[in-house]
């Protein structure tokens, strides 16, 4: 799933998936659990979630529902069963597809944003960039004797260093090319988040609040729609595939 360009806090969205992958009941059942919700949520706060939420359990209970009938129409040839189910497949996914892509651009346009707001303010207020010549110098070297370590123990000395708040391993990390430290782009990513979460962690329990909302939401969407498109064969349809993709 694409992430917005110039957003460097925007971590990969936890539900990336091969959107015509089959799936199985007992998983979609797991996502459509009222327990999958994240603890103390005021529902009030996220109605359109709550919705869509139960808009995806009606579909897939509907669902049921007509192909129990439909199995025992005897008026009705296998294929006439076939073509009925797939007929309610079309009418129904069609609109829930859509609702899901919309959530997910609201989840991209909003939740990553709002992370890269607080990061940065954060970064400004407490990891600025050294300008003392001994500073720089220090930084330097942090970064060499970094670059020496293996790499599993590198990551695990800059993480352990970062969040015991050693200021000048931070900014040795934090204010150079990863290629200089030995660390890729992503880890940087992922420390400056674990750095802002640490020191404000209300802000960052409402972010992470908001965010898991929005994932499970949108995985019980997905989750209805790809075993009942699956189910019909009409997954291609609601979801087709990109020709660059195919290629």
């Amino acid at each position: 799933m694409a992430q917005p360009v110039g957003n460097p806090y925007n971590l990969p969205d936890p539900i990336d998936f091969d959107p015509h992958e089959p799936i199985e009941r007992r998983k979609v059942n797991v996502r459509l659990d009222p327990l999958s919700w994240p603890e103390n949520t005021d529902v009030s706060l996220y109605h359109e979630e709550q919705t869509l939420w139960f808009e995806a359990l009606e579909t897939l209970r509907d669902f049921d529902e007509l192909a129990a009938e439909t199995a025992q129409n005897t008026l009705l040839s296998a294929e006439g069963k076939t073509a009925a189910n797939a007929k309610f497949a079309r009418d129904v996914l069609t609109g829930l597809q859509r609702r899901l892509d919309a959530l997910t651009e609201k989840h991209v346009k909003h939740n990553g944003p709002v992370l890269e707001k607080h990061v940065k303010e954060f970064m400004g207020r407490h990891a600025e960039a050294p300008t003392e010549p001994n500073d720089i110098a220090v930084c330097a070297e942090i970064r060499a004797w970094l670059r020496g370590m293996p790499e599993t123990q590198r990551t695990l000395k800059v993480r352990e260093l970062a969040m015991k708040g050693e200021k000048a391993a931070i900014q040795a990390v934090l204010h150079a090319p990863g290629f200089l430290t030995g660390v890729d782009l992503n880890f940087i990513r992922e420390l400056q988040i674990d750095l802002w979460s640490q020191a404000e962690p209300r802000r960052s329990a409402v972010w992470k609040h908001t965010n898991d909302v929005s994932r499970m939401t949108r995985r019980a969407l997905d989750g209805v729609i790809r075993f009942i498109g699956n189910e019909t064969g009409i997954i291609r349809e609601i979801r087709p595939i990109d020709e660059a993709e195919a290629a």
